[in-house]
C-alpha cells in the first residue's frame, strides 16, 4: 500500500476477518467483541476443535486452505481472536492480490497501518512487486502490518515456505 493513500482518519471496528480466497474475498468471522462463549460457538461456522474456560477454537478445512480460529475469553466474553490461513493451491501472484485486497480492507477501516514492515531475506524480486506473491512463496519475504483504532488491535502477518502460504490475522479488543 502506498504511503501516500489517503484513507479517512474515521476508525471503526469491523468484523473479524480471516484471510482472502483467491478471488479476493474474505472469510468475515460473525464473532463481536463482548460476546459469550455460546455466542461465538453459535455464530461460527467451522468445527469445535477445543474449549476451555478462557478460549474456544475451531477448525476448517478443504481445497488446499486449512484455517484456525482461536478466540480469546476474559471474564467470559470475547477480547481476542488469532485467525491463522494456510494456502497451498494458490498461485503465488493471486496469493499476492489477495494479500493486498486484505490489507486494503483494513486500511479502509482503521487508516494507514502504524508498522508496516515488510522483511527482504533475498533483494532478486524486491523491484517487481508483480513478484512479491512469488517471493513470499519462496520465504524470501515477509510482511507484518498493524494497526490500532479505539476499540481493537489488529495485527496481519503473512510468510511462506516452499509453495504454501500462511497469513495470521491477530485482534485484541
Amino acid at each position: 500500500i502506498p504511503e501516500a493513500t489517503k484513507f479517512p482518519e474515521k476508525r471503526v471496528d469491523p468484523p473479524l476477518v480471516a484471510a482472502v480466497g483467491s478471488d479476493r474475498s474474505f472469510e468475515v468471522r460473525a464473532a463481536r467483541w463482548g460476546m459469550t462463549a455460546a455466542e461465538v460457538k453459535s455464530s461460527e461456522k467451522a468445527r469445535l476443535t477445543n474449549e476451555t474456560a478462557s478460549s474456544l477454537t475451531f477448525r476448517s478445512a478443504g481445497a488446499g486452505t486449512t484455517a484456525v480460529a482461536r478466540y480469546g475469553l476474559t471474564g467470559g466474553k470475547l477480547v481476542s481472536a488469532t485467525i491463522t490461513v494456510t494456502q497451498s493451491r494458490i498461485p503465488p501472484g493471486e496469493f499476492y492480490k489477495g494479500f493486498d485486497a486484505l490489507v486494503l480492507h483494513f486500511c479502509r477501516m482503521h487508516g494507514q497501518p502504524e508498522v508496516r514492515d515488510y522483511v527482504w531475506k533475498n533483494d532478486a524480486l524486491r523491484n517487481d512487486e508483480s513478484q512479491w506473491g512469488s517471493a513470499i512463496a519462496k520465504g524470501q519475504l515477509t510482511c507484518r502490518l498493524s494497526w490500532k483504532s479505539t476499540h481493537s488491535q489488529v495485527d496481519v502477518r503473512t510468510s511462506g515456505a516452499a509453495g504454501v502460504f500462511t497469513t495470521v490475522v491477530e485482534l485484541k479488543a
